[in-house]
């Protein structure tokens, strides 16, 4: 999986927070993570820069896919998580997190 994430770049699709779809909020923008550990969103006039990691959970079977972008203006602190991975393919990645009172947020990144 991360060696398919580093190769080319990639769109939100899908972001909904708590039950509400705020996809809209990343529309027009491209993602790139590099093998660096960088993600990098731009859409032409705006670019922000985080770090991303796929790491092991408490449990060895369960990874996380964790973002952290510096500046969380324009919304990215909403995309700021350990998310958990539902699936993912050469094109596509789907990740939830869920909180302590049973709220999903869901987060998909389809490549360009």
């Amino acid at each position: 999986m991360e060696k398919s994430i580093q190769e080319g770049n990639w769109k939100v699709t899908k972001y909904v927070d708590s039950g509400e779809d705020e996809t809209y909020h990343f529309n027009g923008y491209t993602f790139t993570f590099d093998g660096s550990g960088t993600i990098t969103a731009t859409n032409g006039s705006f670019s922000n820069s985080g770090t991303w990691s796929i790491q092991t959970d408490d449990s060895n079977d369960d990874l996380d896919f964790n973002i952290f972008f510096n500046n969380i203006s324009n919304n990215f602190d909403e995309l700021n998580d350990d998310w958990d991975i539902l699936s993912n393919s050469k094109t596509t990645i789907e990740l939830i997190d869920r909180d302590d009172d049973g709220n999903h947020d869901y987060l998909t990144f389809e490549k360009n």
